[in-house]
């Protein structure tokens, strides 16, 4: 694991358990669509299925709000994401040879601010969120492009958020990302309250 992504982790645990609006952290398992045009070539995603990534954030314990219940807020969170994007373009290299450009490796830390509207039901609640914010992510294609770069990002999701104890909880939904490029993800989650109730 690079530095970087040990940098990232502790910042997002810090941040997390720092500020009592982020009352939560969560372990992503996600099925991803994502294409990126990055200087005229098209890229997609490698691997549908997603290596693990984490995420702070905020969500509503049931214990809170009842079995019934609506609500609209403004919560803040934290991401961490991790695609291979890879293409079946090719260039012609310095040796006058045709290749396939390499695959590249991108790593997103992004905050945002969202617009949540939740419906507390005896089932869990549902959740409809849009988010506005930044994103700091590096490009890597091992081949001497090593680039870091800030962009502003948006999104929007719905999401079943479901209690299976006090403090465990499973979260999932499809998930909509636009940035440099757009980005379709469906999401399973396993999630820790920490905050209070």
């Amino acid at each position: 694991m690079k530095v970087a992504n040990l940098f990232a982790l502790f910042l997002i645990a810090l941040l997390g358990y720092g500020c009592s609006l982020l009352n939560s952290g969560s372990v992503n398992l996600k099925y991803t669509k994502a294409t990126a045009t990055l200087e005229g070539v098209t890229y997609e995603n490698k691997e549908r299925l997603s290596d693990v990534s984490f995420s702070v954030r905020n969500v509503q314990h049931p214990k809170s709000h009842g079995k019934w219940n609506f609500n609209v807020r403004i919560t803040p969170s934290i991401h961490y994401d991790k695609i291979l994007y890879g293409t079946l373009a090719t260039r012609v290299n310095e040796n006058g040879q045709v290749e396939q450009y390499p695959d590249l490796l991108f790593q997103r830390l992004s905050l945002m601010g969202n617009l949540a509207a939740t419906w507390h039901t005896p089932i869990g609640a549902f959740v409809l969120k849009g988010g506005f914010g930044g994103s700091f992510y590096n490009l890597d294609d091992g081949n001497g492009l090593d680039t870091f770069r800030t962009r502003e990002i948006r999104k929007i999701d719905f999401a079943w958020v479901a209690f299976m104890s006090k403090r465990f909880y499973v979260l999932m939904g499809p998930r909509y990302y636009v940035e440099q490029f757009e980005q379709y993800a469906f999401a399973l989650r396993i999630g820790y309250f920490w905050g209070r109730f």
